[in-house]
């Protein structure tokens, strides 16, 4: 009997730790809990831009037998931006301008890009900038693995005009 109160009790204590540990809250006093983050309200994308870099060739897939994958594809929140199927050079940015799908709260970027022939066998990287007004809202870099097409996700907070990384980095 001790020792099935002394299991319970170990079990109890780890739950508890781990709950403690992880962060995991009720809801806030008052008994109001924040509202989802999917509610978060669209913010007017004009004057943001997205700046991509690359260090290498982004080029389509040569051996690719369809033409429906494109040499470089970014989203924002699961909405298209941009989709190149051209061959664009290593060094030169790429800027995007407009309607970006950037919303206050919870984002999401994410960006394939394909390296050319001559890039076989090597890792690339690829900085991306958010900018707004001058300013860095976010600025980061992915790698590929050698010779593979470089996917990247960048998860970002976007509060009023400031950027907030989330807790944890991929």
């Amino acid at each position: 009997m001790i020792r099935l109160l002394l299991a319970a009790a170990t079990w109890i204590a780890i739950v508890g730790g781990l709950l403690l540990f992880t962060g995991a809250e009720g809801p806030e006093p008052g008994g109001a809990s924040p509202p989802p983050r999917d509610s978060a309200r669209p913010l007017d994308g004009g004057g943001i831009v997205l700046e991509l870099t690359g260090t290498f060739e982004i080029a389509p897939d040569p051996f690719q037998r369809e033409t429906s994958e494109p040499a470089l594809l970014v989203r924002m929140n699961g909405e298209e931006i941009l989709r190149a199927s051209e061959t664009l050079p290593a060094g030169r940015p790429v800027v995007v301008e407009g309607d970006l799908a950037i919303r206050e709260g919870s984002n999401e970027l994410f960006v394939m890009a394909t390296p050319g022939l001559d890039a076989a066998g090597r890792s690339h990287a690829l900085r991306v900038r958010l900018l707004s007004a001058g300013r860095t809202l976010l600025e980061r870099t992915a790698w590929s693995e050698p010779g593979q097409r470089l996917v990247a996700v960048f998860p970002f907070d976007l509060e009023g005009s400031a950027v907030r990384e989330p807790d944890h980095a991929p």
